[in-house]
C-alpha cells in the first residue's frame, strides 16, 4: 500500500519506519475537535495516507468507545490510540489478514507485539464486533530478567550522585514505591507535607490507589522545592541526571527497581503483603484481604509508620 511517505517496507524494521513515517505527517490537523483522549500525546502524527480523515475519525469514535464503554483508563486508551494509528499508517484503515500478519512481522519486540494484539482485540472485536481478521493472533512470550535487589548501600551511593531536585524524585520512588506515571504526573495539591501523604489518583478495573505515604527522608527534600499548583516533578529519570548515576556507580537504578525495593523492604520490615499491595496501587486477591482489612488513613498511616522505612540510613 502507497502513503504519502512512500511505499510501506515491511521489511523494514519496525522502529526505524514508525519514525520515518512519523516525522512525515506531525503537522496533520485532522483532530476531531471533541477528541477526548490525553492531548499531550499527539497521535496524529501516525497517521498518513488519503484514508487519513477517515482514519482519525474513527481512532477519534475508538477512543471515546474504549473510555466510555469499555471503561478504560486515559493511558490505556492513548496505548490504544498509538497502536491503532500505528497499523493504520502501515496497512490503511481496512486492512486485509495477509497485510495485518505482515505488519505484526515487523514489530519484533514481544511486549509491543502484546500491545497491537491488545489494540487491535479492542479495536475488532469489543468496537467493531467481528474478530475474524485478529482471532488467529497469539500473545508472545516475553521473557523478562530477574530483577535486582539493590541494597541500601547501593542506593545511597547511587543517590549521592543526584542533584537535589533530581534527590526529591528519587526518595520519592523509594520511599512509596508507586509506579513511574503516578510518581512523574503528581501534583502539589495531591500531596500532604505535614502528614507526608500522597491523595489516591489512580483507578482501574486491577489497579488503584490507596493513599500512600513518602518518610521523613523525602518529605525534608521535598519542603526545599519551590511549592507551586502544577506538576511536583518536571524531570524524567531517563534524563541527564540519573544516566549520569548510572555511569558514575556502575547500578542500573530505575523507577521500577526502587519499586521493588521498596516491596521487599517492607515484608523485611514486618509489613503484611495486603498492606503492600495497598501502598503499591494493587488491588488485594483474596477475600481476607479485600473485605477484612482495615484500609483506612489512620490505619494505613499506623502500619507505614511502624515499619519506619529509611532508604538512605
Amino acid at each position: 500500500m502507497e502513503d504519502l511517505g512512500g511505499h510501506v517496507n515491511f521489511d523494514e524494521p519496525f522502529s526505524s519506519r514508525d519514525k520515518r513515517f512519523g516525522a512525515a505527517f506531525a503537522t496533520s490537523s485532522t483532530v476531531s475537535p471533541d477528541f477526548p483522549i490525553n492531548k499531550s500525546k499527539s497521535f496524529i502524527k501516525n497517521v498518513s495516507g488519503p484514508d487519513n480523515l477517515r482514519s482519525c475519525t474513527v481512532l477519534s469514535d475508538f477512543a471515546r468507545f474504549c473510555s466510555v464503554d469499555l471503561g478504560l483508563a486515559p493511558r490505556t486508551v492513548d496505548t490504544h490510540i498509538d497502536r491503532m494509528a500505528n497499523v493504520f499508517r502501515a496497512v490503511g484503515p481496512e486492512p486485509s489478514l495477509e497485510q495485518l500478519r505482515s505488519f505484526l512481522a515487523t514489530v519484533e519486540n514481544p511486549s509491543s507485539f502484546n500491545n497491537h494484539i491488545k489494540a487491535l482485540r479492542a479495536f475488532y472485536r469489543d468496537f467493531k464486533g467481528d474478530d475474524s481478521l485478529i482471532k488467529t493472533f497469539r500473545w508472545r512470550r516475553c521473557e523478562y530478567p530477574p530483577h535486582r535487589l539493590f541494597t541500601n548501600k547501593e542506593l545511597v551511593e547511587f543517590s549521592q550522585q543526584l542533584t537535589e531536585s533530581d534527590l526529591s524524585l528519587f526518595l520519592m520512588f523509594a520511599s512509596t514505591g508507586r509506579r513511574f506515571s503516578e510518581i512523574i504526573s503528581l501534583q502539589w495539591p495531591e500531596i500532604d507535607l505535614k502528614t507526608r501523604t500522597l491523595q489516591p489518583n489512580h483507578f482501574a478495573r486491577t489497579k488503584r490507589s490507596y493513599y500512600s505515604f513518602f518518610n521523613e527522608e523525602c518529605s525534608a527534600r521535598l519542603g526545599m522545592l519551590t511549592r507551586g499548583e502544577g506538576r511536583i516533578f518536571t524531570a524524567s529519570p531517563i534524563h541527564v541526571p540519573w544516566r549520569y548515576a548510572r555511569l558514575r556507580t556502575g547500578l542500573p537504578v530505575t523507577p521500577q527497581s526502587l519499586r521493588f525495593w521498596f516491596a521487599n523492604e517492607m515484608a523485611r520490615l514486618g509489613v503484611p503483603d495486603r498492606f503492600i499491595d495497598a501502598f503499591q496501587g494493587r488491588i488485594p486477591r483474596s477475600i481476607l484481604a479485600r473485605h477484612y482489612t482495615d484500609f483506612s488513613l489512620e490505619n494505613l498511616k499506623a502500619v507505614y509508620e511502624k515499619a519506619g522505612l529509611r532508604v538512605r540510613g
